[in-house]
């Protein structure tokens, strides 16, 4: 594909830091409750029929704050989105074109997979010793449109970086010169270890996210010191061990992605290093869980939260590079011109500022709720 012109675009309204910055901060933010539903749901329903009254006491926390995770998640996803779409919109849309069906299916996906859920969490509500058969049924079924979602996303991200598949892609799915939208990315191998690296720092959110709400959140119903000490060990167990399983996997599918990337011709640049900083997040998260999941202080638990955040961020940043890499000698970067436009960068930012003030106000009556059921 020849590169595009970037002098026939339009100037940027805002630095190119400025873009960077609120694109990395709205996938983070994104990513940290995406993957408490990515990987937490399924988990959760599977623990949630367990004889152990542990795993089923952690199952029922997570299932009924999860729709709340997936409102605010899908929210906050909209912010990457947007300023993928505006700095990359020619490579982005093409993509998307291309791939139309599938990008389109995914509001299709969503609808009755976030209702699934609000379906299970009211359930559990109501009498979570019997939870009828079409309900957990319907918690299946979101967990599994999730998780097409995720591919969904994925897919169309790998092809904005690999503008070399879409004349392929064109001439297998088009009629008449136009195209279909039923192509994919899945004949490219870098697609499975990118899907498996998000699923892997899953398990690292999740660990992360048993700790803290076990600090925070612990239920009335379980005021027996007993059961209080049994939920502790069971959770620091449960913790590290979801952990260890996000370390190992992020390593085996960040060996493998780097790898692709440096036996395939759309990267010509040293990819030396970047597994192993990309390795060091889970790595520090892991240790983190392992060394501070059998304390009870609130201080040590939401330690790992930001561990885990650093992880997420270093992971976005040493994506965005790749990505940038990888579309170099398409559209680069360093020749856009920039024509700061003050006025909507200083609308964004009031609606940044009071979307912040408004989510902690919301945040703070959340913890003030929990802390007097917890002294009821």
């Amino acid at each position: 594909m020849p590169p595009i012109e970037t002098t026939a675009l339009q100037p940027l309204a805002a630095p190119l830091w400025f873009i960077i910055f609120f694109r990395i901060l709205g996938f983070v933010l994104h990513a940290l409750l995406m993957n408490l539903w990515l990987v937490g749901i399924p988990l959760a329903l599977l623990m949630n029929r367990s004889q152990d009254p542990n795993a089923r006491r952690w199952s029922s926390r997570l299932l009924r704050q999860m729709p709340v995770f997936i409102a605010f998640g899908i929210n906050f996803g909209i912010v990457p989105l947007l300023f993928i779409q505006y700095l990359y919109g020619r490579t982005f849309y093409s993509a998307t074109i291309l791939m139309a069906w599938h990008w389109l299916a995914i509001i299709a996906l969503l609808l009755p997979a976030y209702y699934g859920i609000y379906h299970y969490a009211f359930a559990l509500k109501k009498d979570p010793e019997t939870i009828p058969g079409y309900t957990r049924a319907a918690g299946w079924i979101a967990a599994l449109f999730f998780t097409i979602i995720g591919f969904f996303f994925v897919n169309a991200l790998t092809l904005t970086a690999e503008p070399e598949m879409w004349k392929s892609l064109w001439l297998a799915h088009n009629s008449a010169g136009a195209s279909l939208g039923t192509g994919s990315a899945v004949s490219n191998p870098e697609i499975w270890p990118r899907l498996g690296m998000m699923i892997s720092l899953a398990f690292g959110t999740l660990a992360a996210w048993t700790l803290c709400d076990r600090s925070v959140s612990m239920s009335k119903e379980e005021s027996c010191a007993e059961s209080e000490n049994a939920y502790r060990t069971w959770s620091a167990r449960c913790a590290r061990t979801l952990a260890g399983v996000g370390m190992a996997g992020f390593i085996a599918c960040a060996l493998a992605f780097t790898s692709l990337l440096a036996k395939g011709p759309s990267l010509d640049a040293p990819l030396s290093g970047i597994a192993n900083i990309w390795i060091a997040g889970p790595v520090l998260t892991f240790l983190a869980v392992l060394f501070l999941a059998g304390r009870q202080g609130k201080a040590a638990a939401f330690l790992t939260l930001v561990i885990q955040i650093v992880s997420l961020s270093v992971f976005a940043c040493v994506r965005l590079w790749i990505q940038s890499l990888q579309l170099e000698s398409h559209l680069p970067l360093s020749q856009f011109t920039i024509k700061t436009d003050l006025g909507p960068m200083c609308l964004f930012l009031g609606t940044f500022v009071f979307g912040v003030l408004l989510l902690s106000w919301m945040l703070a009556i959340v913890v003030r709720n929990l802390r007097k059921r917890e002294t009821a």
